[in-house]
């Protein structure tokens, strides 16, 4: 499901354009490797919420991001490649060979500002991660279970820090949690 509210607006200084109150919820998401029997991705529900995007100001501010219950399968090839590095195409590959435009350094468009970008809120819970690594005799096998992560007030703005938090159990006995504020550089 999609929904927004938009504007528009016709001025000297040229056109603006908003996006507001943009929704997007996915239900049933599952991923398989044609070669496989097994889904190696299997998300139940995945939301995003009251969503901004402002390309004049060059601005997108995302209310909430929000996931639960799902599962992540990740295998480790004989080979040595796993099965999601598979999902794109390998550089220099027969992939499209269009490219993408000159961009200025670091990521800056021509005009110097940089795309400012704030998550309010993200959240993922009860998520499941198996992992096989088919390289060793005998096979390792790791397993994650109720997964938790959140994060707060992340932002793209120079000098303003978010917090997160994350904790998961393993195998059966083991429990893993840790936490605290993390800042990301500007676009």
């Amino acid at each position: 499901d999609l929904q927004t509210r938009y504007s528009f607006a016709k001025s000297p200084d040229g056109d603006r354009y908003l996006l507001d109150g943009l929704a997007v919820s996915l239900s049933g998401l599952r991923l398989r490797q044609r070669e496989e029997e097994e889904d190696f991705v299997d998300v139940p529900v995945f939301s995003v919420k009251d969503t901004r995007v402002d390309p004049g100001r060059r601005e997108i501010a995302v209310g909430e991001i929000s996931t639960g219950k799902g599962r992540i399968a990740i295998r480790r090839g004989a080979g040595g490649e796993l099965n999601v590095s598979r999902l794109v195409p390998k550089e220099g590959g027969t992939g499209d060979s269009t490219k993408a435009p000159p961009v200025a350094a670091a990521g800056k468009p021509a005009d110097g500002k940089p795309w400012l970008l704030t998550l309010k809120t993200a959240s993922a819970d009860g998520y499941g991660v198996r992992y096989e690594d088919g390289t060793t005799t005998p096979r390792v096998e790791l397993a994650f279970e109720g997964i938790r992560l959140r994060a707060e007030n992340a932002t793209t703005e120079k000098n303003r820090r978010g917090t997160f938090s994350f904790s998961t159990g393993y195998e059966r006995d083991g429990k893993l949690s840790l936490g605290g504020s993390f800042s990301v550089e500007p676009l």
